[in-house]
């Protein structure tokens, strides 16, 4: 978050660098538990967009592991589907002479596809409708597949809560 609101580039990737470093200690020392897997896949994929192609198609590859492990220990975790729906729009959306050249490189891809990123984002929605992140996510998600009209129906009002 820190890193995000950071203006300096610099500082942006160091901040980055430095949360993967932290989540892999917590999944280092806690391999059960899903919110490091969370973490781990939230940290590489932030750090991913400070890199050239070339790593930021290695670390597409461990954020969708971690995300998925994150799942397979808690099925009901909206931050590891909301990764794993982006992960899979940004996936589809790959050029695909980047794409081709990846594969060529490293190996097949695992499947990915816009129907699958919209199911990932509307269960991250249902289980967590007061994130706002995760409706952002799912409406970009919508409008970029060409379902405008159903975009505009997850605007549904929610309960936000204040603090004071």
């Amino acid at each position: 978050d820190k890193a995000t609101l950071t203006v300096d580039r610099n500082q942006q990737k160091q901040l980055c660098r430095d949360a993967e470093q932290m989540a892999r200690r917590a999944v280092a020392l806690n391999p059960q538990d899903a919110n490091g897997h969370t973490q781990l896949a939230i940290a590489i994929g932030k750090l991913a967009l400070f890199e050239g192609q070339r790593r930021k198609v290695e670390l597409s590859k461990e954020v969708k592991v971690e995300a998925d492990t994150a799942l397979r220990l808690n099925p009901r975790d909206d931050s590891a589907l909301h990764v794993l729906g982006v992960w899979n729009r940004e996936l589809v959306q790959l050029n695909w002479m980047l794409r081709a050249f990846a594969e060529f490189i490293y190996g097949a891809f695992p499947p990915a596809s816009m129907s699958q990123a919209v199911t990932n984002l509307q269960q991250a929605v249902t289980l967590a409708p007061n994130v706002v992140a995760h409706r952002v996510e799912l409406g970009l998600t919508l409008i970029v597949a060409g379902k405008r009209l159903e975009a505009s129906n997850w605007k549904k009002p929610w309960n936000c809560r204040t603090s004071g």
